[in-house]
């Protein structure tokens, strides 16, 4: 696990330079209760943490369900570092993306502005399936985006960089 954590820490290091371009969701709210718990209850270790930037070990188990609807409270680069599955649970009288599905977005690199959704981003720099992280796979969220409530179908972990 240590050569996993570590290599999974240097390339959010280097991908925290380009995070700006890789937003996965512009949905904010100011009058949101502001998350309290990474993985919203899940086991958490923090790994690393100074003035700027804080890494946390979050361990999601099968069937765990984090409930949603709460304000990301920093700037948040998510990095899985084990394969991932899990189902999204739209929020109640949510209006669906039409960015959402592997079907509606086009197959290759990346290339987005920093205000569209682009979706995550796996290792090799394609879009990866709705709900399927493989390991490498990054996703952002701004500081303040609301969390959706997620169903996990397998345990993983992932590394949650929160830029302060």
């Amino acid at each position: 696990m240590s050569k996993t954590v570590i290599a999974a820490v240097a390339a959010v290091c280097v991908a925290a330079g380009a995070a700006g371009t890789l937003v996965a969701s512009r949905v904010l709210a100011a009058d949101a209760e502001v998350e309290a718990n990474l993985g919203g209850g899940v086991p958490t270790r923090v790994l690393a943490e100074n003035n700027r930037l804080r890494v946390t070990l979050v361990s999601f188990p099968k069937g765990n369900v984090r409930e949603g609807g709460k304000a990301r409270r920093a700037d948040q680069l998510i990095v899985y570092i084990d394969d991932s599955d899990f189902k999204t649970v739209p929020r109640a009288g949510a209006v669906p993306n039409p960015n959402r599905g592997v079907q509606q977005r086009p197959a290759g690199p990346i290339v987005c502005d920093p205000v569209k959704d682009c979706g995550p981003v796996g290792i090799d720099g394609n879009r990866t399936p709705v709900g399927i992280r493989p390991v490498g796979s990054v996703a952002y969220h701004p500081k303040g985006s609301i969390t959706g409530t997620i169903v996990s179908n397998n345990s993983y972990r992932a590394l949650y960089v929160e830029l302060k």
